[in-house]
């Protein structure tokens, strides 16, 4: 993965390596004031990659030099085109030029070269296609995968640029996938091992999502590598392996899903949601598909999982969002695909014919505002004013979810579901071990959503984010208290709009999916709300933002489940104490963990930590959750 650290140390490394003492050159013939712009010109046709990268060597040499990109990493670009723009101090402009250069003439090489491959297999697909190459009859679109043979030091530079153009990486190193090779093969044939007892001997020493992969066909690995085949043997391999009918999914898919209850059933995980989705058919309602399933319905789909016709994989993408289904008939088969937004179908096809292809498009299926336009649009400051300020008209979808979220809590009260947290808090206050207090109350209403919700009481909600927990956590906490206080509606929906835009907008900054528990970002939210119920303006705001993250952050997401209505009561606890200290005018300082003095930097070191430094994190608690043995689900 190409982080900003790696960039940052690669490029400081080449500045030191090619001015170790200085330019000597341009510190005897250029004024230390000189000041100058130059431009970044393609001298061809190509795809562009490493921009970042081309801007962070010019501020490690000067952070006073400017650079303005006119192109995005993974965009096409003519020749003539001016790429991007570099002003500042002549000296360092030239002094930090080459290195610059150097990174990204290679990665946009790599990334030009990656594409013209992706063309010419893409080409193959159309529907004007009149090639020498057959085109595949059963299988997805082929990939253009890397290999691990890069250049030494540049392996993350060089991969990422893979991807820029198109392309797909293949195992990072050697300590991420098996790959048995001939000379592995050999060592283990002189033990009297053979192919399918090698397979044997390595799935029973590596976890179970631990891909295998071998250089000739064999059954019980995972991708099998055609290494230095003849063309015709290529073919001739593809069609000795045939295509098998999986379900794939994404870890974070698998993870959130392994242990939720399913609405309106008595039903626990992804299996069972498959084979329902199947038997009720109602894409039309996308996240409201099962809604009024009937017994009979539900009876087809458990016959289903009981007859093992449902099987369920680990999909090895790099999506947080992903799920693959293919369903095979005695005659018909069909695929369908769905990435980064829960209703966001990008591929369907019937019989090995694609009916619907958008795997290549960016934006979302329903033509909103993608994570990046969030990011772009949205500030604490904008959210804020808007929410403060904004016609009241205008927030129908406020009122549903403030009207939907507590019904489900209220549901969650009077019925025992899950842990029953949000039950159990009022028993507490009853007995005198609580009090009843602000506090409480936005622990107990907050819950008892979440606790209905994971057990999968037949009720909507409205989510945030694609979330339904995090709905519950950025609507009910701010809800309870301004019905603890008595305020007017509008205060209440003011207070609602802001704690849903504020998780709206961190949550952009970390994608659907997360190894960070999204009550952490609804905390964040909710926070805020109460904070403005309070009397707090923008500062209170903003602090809150620093306290709940100088508190809360680490809290990791190991799947929905019941016990995800404890962590909703423990971040609703930690908003309400944000939010108090907030009042008095104390806040986490910028000397204390990830915290800074600007809002949007904390908020970015929130998600940074979220994205990169987790993702290890998550594979743990998916390993950890997939080793365990499973339950009974009904």
């Amino acid at each position: 993965m190409l982080t900003s650290h790696i960039i940052r140390v690669a490029v400081e490394a080449a500045l030191a390596e090619d001015a170790p003492y200085g330019d000597i050159t341009c510190e005897t013939t250029i004024p230390a004031d000189e000041t100058g712009s130059a431009h970044l010109t393609a001298r061809e046709n190509g795809v562009m990659s490493g921009i970042d990268v081309f801007a962070a060597a010019f501020a490690a040499q000067n952070p006073a030099v400017t650079v303005t990109a006119a192109i995005k990493d993974g965009e096409r670009f003519q020749r003539g085109q001016i790429l991007a723009t570099v002003k500042g101090p002549v000296r360092d402009l030239l002094t930090a030029e080459r290195i610059a250069l150097n990174f990204t003439q290679r990665m946009s090489g790599i990334a030009t070269m990656t594409a013209a491959f992706v063309d010419a297999v893409n080409a193959i697909y159309g529907d004007d296609y009149d090639g020498p190459v057959t085109r595949p009859r059963r299988y997805e679109r082929t990939r253009i995968v890397d290999t691990r043979k890069t250049t030494p030091g540049l392996r993350p530079f060089e991969k990422y640029a893979v991807v820029c153009g198109g392309g797909h990486n293949h195992r990072y190193g050697l300590s991420d996938a098996v790959m048995m090779k001939d000379n592995h093969l050999a060592a283990l044939a002189a033990r009297g091992i053979d192919l399918a007892g090698a397979i044997r001997h390595v799935r029973e020493q590596v976890g179970h999502t631990t891909h295998i992969e071998v250089e000739v066909l064999a059954g019980g690995a995972d991708p099998i590598m055609l290494d230095n085949f003849s063309l015709d043997d290529t073919r001739r391999g593809v069609e000795l392996i045939d295509g098998k009918a999986i379900v794939e999914a994404s870890g974070n898919i698998i993870k959130n899903a392994y242990s939720a209850g399913i609405p309106g059933t008595a039903l626990v995980g992804i299996e069972y949601a498959v084979a329902i989705g199947a038997i009720v058919a109602q894409p039309e309602k996308q996240l409201q598909v099962i809604n009024g399933i009937t017994s009979e319905q539900l009876e087809k789909a458990c016959a289903l999982v009981d007859a093992k016709a449902v099987k369920v994989e680990l999909a090895k993408v790099p999506e947080k969002l992903y799920i693959e289904v293919e369903v095979k008939g005695e005659h018909n088969t069909a695929k369908a695909i769905i990435a980064n937004v829960h209703t966001n179908i990008i591929y369907i096809e019937e019989n090995g014919k694609a009916v619907l292809d958008k795997r290549h498009e960016q934006g979302n299926a329903d033509g909103g505002y993608s994570d990046a336009d969030i990011r772009e649009i949205l500030s604490v400051e904008k959210i804020f004013e808007y929410a403060t300020t904004v016609d009241l008209s205008m927030l129908d979808k406020i009122r549903l979810s403030i009207d939907v979220n507590s019904a489900i809590s209220e549901e969650g009260m009077r019925n025992p579901y899950g842990l029953c947290i949000g039950r159990g808090i009022k028993e507490d206050m009853e007995k005198g071990y609580r009090s009843d207090s602000l506090i409480t109350y936005a622990m107990q209403i907050a819950s008892a959503g979440a606790d209905a919700r994971m057990a999968g009481a037949d009720a909507p909600v409205v989510s945030n984010s694609g979330s339904g927990n995090q709905g519950i956590a950025c609507t009910m906490p701010v809800v309870a208290v301004a019905r603890k206080l008595g305020v007017t509606d509008e205060q209440m929906m003011r207070a609602v709009t802001l704690s849903n835009l504020m998780g709206i907008y961190i949550k952009s900054q970390f994608g659907r999916l997360s190894a960070f528990c999204g009550a952490t970002v609804a905390g964040v939210g909710s926070a805020c709300g109460i904070a403005y119920l309070l009397g707090g303006g923008l500062r209170e705001v903003e602090n809150c933002v620093f306290n709940m993250i100088g508190d809360v952050t680490g809290m990791l997401c190991d799947g929905a489940k019941a016990d995800c209505a404890l962590k909703i009561a423990t971040c609703t606890n930690a908003a309400m104490q944000a939010a108090l200290m907030a009042l008095r005018g104390i806040r986490v300082l910028s000397t204390d963990g990830i915290v800074e003095d600007d809002v949007e930097k904390t908020i970015s070191n929130f998600a940074e930590l979220g994205n990169q430094g987790s993702v290890t994190l998550d594979q743990i608690v998916l390993d950890m959750m997939l080793k365990k043995e499973k339950k009974a689900t009904r």
